[in-house]
């Protein structure tokens, strides 16, 4: 399944850079962007 680029989601969420996002993503989920994707949406 192809979505929106981590990068848009980023944005779209008001973080000011991705690493930001990356890294509060991490920390809640306990996993990375890719990671979350591949486990729930492929």
């Amino acid at each position: 399944m192809k979505g929106i680029m981590p990068n848009k989601v980023s944005e779209m969420c008001g973080f000011s850079t991705y690493s930001n996002f990356y890294k509060v993503f991490t920390e809640q989920t306990k996993l990375s962007p890719k990671e979350f994707q591949k486990k729930y949406f492929v």
